[in-house]
């Protein structure tokens, strides 16, 4: 688990690229590229400005940067329809490897094993593990749409419950409410959306009556904020990472300055509550998060490049559909349209402004 597996397949990706011809571009001319390139300046100046150099703000930083370059290298690259369907099914059956393998030990176990942790990287932390495989959802369920051979089409769609059923162990309530915005845009794209919606009910229906009891009451607690300490915690986050920004609103406190600044915004100044020294104290908001750490203008770019990319989504769904009755490009534009839907939605209880495949998906876009 220790080998960085991924660093040296980047090595032999970029020298295969470099040495394969003189004239590749390795960066698409494109106003998102020049976007996150201008996101990774401007959150560097927020470092900077911050003054925190610690070993979780650089190599938080290095990280940063690294999944912004990768995501540029893939817009250079990925040139060719061929390209993209390889990427996407690479992309798609590693969620479903993750899917089919802890679906099936929540059929043995009748959904009572939970997730704890999810299997590393990106993907380690349990909430982070149940959004990736809600983005995922969507890419597996067209792959099977527009699959032609049986077998392939079988499994992919064999997938889809796989997927949700791993969310379900996850007992994570962000990726609970990402899948369903996923599923909820798959729906409404759909050809016949009075179908969809039925038989998305039905499944609803079925997973209700199917799931256990303790992840039904975790559910249910999304309304019972009040009384639910994580939801009041999640709430007494978000009153500070208000203030932060009303402090410092151009550029932050930080990257990754929200955790090291929480005692200096926190509230409650006269001690009533004993709080936990080795609690770790983040934003559970994407968009909060990147505004009070890095800033206005970083957070304007960031709803940029989300925005941007459902507007550019729409217009090729658009000009797709005055050409042709049925097309790869109409199946792929309503994937990422789903896919982005589960990110934004699980933001918004989330702490992943800097989460590797919203920007790799902005790439692909």
């Amino acid at each position: 688990r220790e080998i960085r597996w991924s660093f040296y397949v980047a090595i032999v990706m970029f020298a295969g690229a470099f040495v394969s011809a003189r004239d590749r571009q390795y960066m698409a001319k494109e106003w998102r590229c020049y976007v996150m390139v201008l996101l990774m300046a401007v959150v560097g100046v927020s470092v900077v400005i911050a003054g925190e150099y610690g070993v979780s703000v650089t190599d938080g930083y290095t990280e940063f940067g690294k999944i912004i370059i990768i995501s540029l290298f893939t817009t250079g690259i990925v040139t060719s329809r061929e390209r993209l369907r390889l990427l996407i099914w690479i992309i798609a059956l590693s969620f479903g490897f993750f899917s089919l393998k802890a679906g099936i030990v929540g059929i043995v176990t009748l959904g009572q094993q939970q997730i704890i942790q999810g299997p590393g990287g990106m993907l380690k932390d349990n909430n982070d593990f149940a959004l990736a495989l809600a983005m995922g959802v969507p890419m597996l369920w067209h792959i099977a749409a527009s699959e032609k051979r049986t077998s392939l089409r079988r499994l992919f769609f064999l997938l889809v419950p796989m997927a949700a059923i791993t969310i379900m162990m996850t007992h994570s309530r962000g990726g609970f409410l990402a899948i369903g915005a996923a599923a909820l845009f798959l729906a409404w794209r759909g050809r016949n959306r009075f179908a969809a919606y039925g038989t998305l009910g039905f499944a609803v229906l079925a997973g209700a009556l199917l799931v256990p009891s303790s992840y039904t009451e975790r559910i249910l607690s999304i309304g019972d904020y009040e009384q639910d300490a994580s939801s009041r915690a999640r709430l007494q986050a978000w009153g500070i990472a208000r203030e932060m920004i009303l402090e410092r609103p151009l550029f932050g406190v930080g990257f990754s300055g929200f955790e090291r600044e929480y005692a200096r915004f926190d509230p409650d100044e006269e001690g009533t509550i004993v709080r936990d020294p080795d609690q770790i104290h983040v934003a559970h908001n994407s968009y909060l998060q990147i505004w009070a750490e890095c800033g206005t203008l970083a957070f304007i770019l960031y709803l940029v490049l989300i925005f941007g990319s459902f507007w550019d989504l729409r217009r090729i769904r658009k000009l797709a559909a005055s050409r042709y009755y049925s097309s790869w490009i109409l199946n792929y534009s309503a994937m990422f349209e789903a896919s982005l839907a589960a990110f934004v939605v699980g933001g918004v209880f989330l702490n992943r402004a800097h989460f590797d495949l919203f920007y790799h998906w902005v790439a692909l876009v």
